[in-house]
């Protein structure tokens, strides 16, 4: 994968997250990480993977079920948020809300 390509789908994350907490509000994202959190663990246990592999897995395994595309943005909203936490105890921080201007950094490990 090139680095155009992987700053492209970084970027489509982070518009999956950005919309998901406009769409839910910031306490309904919350409540679906923290709902999709075990699957993606349980995903990266049994890959013995980081969030983004086991995020393509589970994209891979959503296929083919109802309201596949609203359960892929879901995914991708959560990996990301999962990837690279903007949530805190009192609610968002402010660098979530401007995701979308900015580029990914490098990857951490």
């Amino acid at each position: 994968m090139s680095s155009e390509q992987a700053v492209a789908i970084s970027h489509k994350l982070y518009t999956c997250r950005k919309q998901a907490i406009f769409l839910k509000g910031e306490e309904g994202f919350k409540q679906q990480v923290e709902q999709w959190e075990p699957t993606f663990k349980a995903a990266m246990e049994k890959l013995d993977c980081d969030v983004l592999p086991a995020l393509s897995a589970l994209l891979e395994a959503s296929k083919g079920k109802p309201d596949e595309g609203l359960l892929m943005h879901a995914l991708c909203a959560v990996g990301c948020e999962l990837a690279e936490p903007s949530l805190d105890r009192a609610g968002l921080s402010d660098a979530a809300l401007d995701d979308e201007d900015q580029e990914p950094g490098p990857s951490p490990g």
